[in-house]
């Protein structure tokens, strides 16, 4: 497309239809719109100089990106929003100041130095590259960033990356990283297949890569009140995944349905579906119930433990997390509650808010109680030499544990931040380290350094990212734990 593209987008029509009118002068455009206005209901019509390509256009400016679109009673901009994984509303400070008066807003330094990292490292077509990221270091003249991870999961690490940059407040029209966001969202569009498919088929990590990229997505979609064409994206994205669902059930590996099911998939499937919701993307019940019975399938009574899977290593209900072959001496399954702490996420994300204000009144609330203390028996310890070392668990871990509350939960969350906090790349300002995080951990192998610094980012995020689902303490026990953090920080700090 030219420069002189034009682009409106007509609200009331059967599929919110976007024409693009090619290369034309001012009024070719006006014939146009006169011509639709004789021929269909109208209710929005909006012109816009279009960029260079199409690409460049998926985010135009504010007032576009909240463009409701007329006729779709779904489609609204809420002032406001539940989304579990996002925060929606107006946060009430400055996410992007250097110091904040209030405490309990308190944006720590490493949480920019992070971000600055991964934007760093983004590759100019706009993901994050696995294996060769370092080509972005800025200092060709000092030793080069490593840490590389496996090629194949490029699309769920830029996902990761995107998660960590929306979670400081940056979004597609807003932030210093806005250009990133924008770019990263835009690479994810552009790896869509005709199925909805993002990135093509790679094994395993086929599913991980979407379900990761698709949460990310609708994210930005709720962040951008909706914007009609992120909305469509989001709704793409869901297709393979409900198609991918055994019946009745859960997902594991497969893009058909095979009877085949885990835990790990499964929650990383739940969070992309709630998060779709608030998209206003239309997802049965059905889909969550099938969740909560591969749950329950896996879940020992006894403990509350979550199991991975059945037969094939997945050991069944109850069993320790997974591992690499090669990673099992190196990380004891028994230093971590993963995929415990996923299965009891995955449950307060599924929670009807409507019908339980307290978690008293779930009907699953004394298992619950279980699973967290399972957790806070094994609170976050960054020790690569006796292998307690889990990054996964910990994001997992600390979205739950702040979700469910209390003061031993917050504990909790305090002690993976100082874990972070402590071993975050800070010696040298001017290198090509600096802000990130080593890939240490089961899994760090298989991710990288963009993988372990997003992943830390989040988690210094949770506490002003997430919204709580269900508490009235919120800004009490934040500002408690933020100072902490703080404090952590000075202590560290080189």
């Amino acid at each position: 497309m030219s420069h002189n593209s034009y682009m409106h987008l007509v609200g009331g029509l059967a599929a919110a239809s976007v024409l693009w009118l090619g290369s034309c002068a001012e009024a070719e455009v006006a014939a146009d719109i006169e011509e639709v206005r004789e021929t269909q209901t109208v209710e929005v019509i909006v012109v816009v100089e279009g960029p260079g390509d199409l690409g460049e256009s998926l985010l135009l400016d504010d007032e576009d990106l909240t463009l409701e679109e007329a006729g779709d009673p779904d489609m609204t901009v809420d002032s406001a929003t539940h989304c579990p994984t996002c925060r929606g509303e107006d946060l009430g400070y400055d996410p992007f100041a250097e110091k904040q008066e209030n405490s309990a807003r308190f944006k720590a330094k490493p949480v920019r130095a992070g971000l600055d990292w991964l934007k760093k490292h983004q590759s100019p077509e706009g993901h994050w590259d696995a294996d060769r990221f370092m080509e972005q270091d800025d200092r060709k003249d000092l030793p080069a960033s490593d840490g590389s991870g496996s090629l194949l999961n490029d699309v769920g690490l830029t996902g990761l990356a995107l998660m960590a940059m929306l979670g400081n407040g940056n979004t597609v029209s807003a932030g210093p990283h806005k250009q990133a966001v924008r770019d990263g969202v835009l690479w994810l569009e552009s790896v869509q297949g005709d199925s909805g498919l993002i990135g093509k088929e790679s094994g395993n990590a086929t599913l991980y890569n979407h379900a990761i990229s698709t949460l990310a997505i609708s994210e930005a979609c709720v962040l951008s009140h909706r914007s009609p064409r992120l909305r469509r994206l989001v709704m793409r994205a869901v297709e393979p995944i409900l198609n991918a669902r055994n019946p009745y059930g859960a997902w594991r590996y497969s893009l058909q349905p095979n009877g085949d099911s885990d835990t790990s998939v499964t929650g990383w499937m739940v969070m992309a579906l709630t998060s779709a919701k608030e998209s206003k993307i239309k997802v049965g019940d059905e889909v969550f119930d099938g969740a909560k019975t591969w749950f329950n399938s896996m879940l020992d009574k006894k403990t509350g433990r979550v199991g991975y899977a059945w037969g094939n290593g997945g050991s069944g209900p109850g069993a320790s997390p997974m591992r690499n072959p090669a990673m099992v001496n190196a990380f004891p399954a028994q230093k971590s509650e993963s995929l415990t702490a996923v299965a009891l996420l995955s449950q307060i994300f599924m929670t009807d808010r409507d019908k339980v204000t307290r978690w008293e009144d779930h009907p699953d609330c004394e298992m619950m109680k279980k699973q967290v203390g399972l957790i806070l028996a094994k609170p976050p310890v960054w020790n690569e030499k006796d292998g307690s070392t889990d990054l996964y668990y910990w994001y997992f871990g600390t979205l739950a544990m702040y979700q469910w509350g209390g003061e031993d939960c917050m504990a909790w969350a305090d002690a993976a931040a100082q874990a972070v906090l402590a071993n975050q790349r800070l010696e040298n300002e001017h290198d090509n380290f600096y802000g990130s995080w080593d890939p240490v951990g089961p899994w760090g192998e298989e991710g990288g350094r963009i993988y372990s610094t997003a992943l830390c980012t989040m988690i210094l995020e949770v506490h002003f990212r997430h919204a709580e689902l269900i508490s009235n303490e919120q800004l009490n026990r934040t500002a408690r734990s933020t100072s902490r953090y703080a404090k952590c920080y000075e202590r560290n700090k080189p």
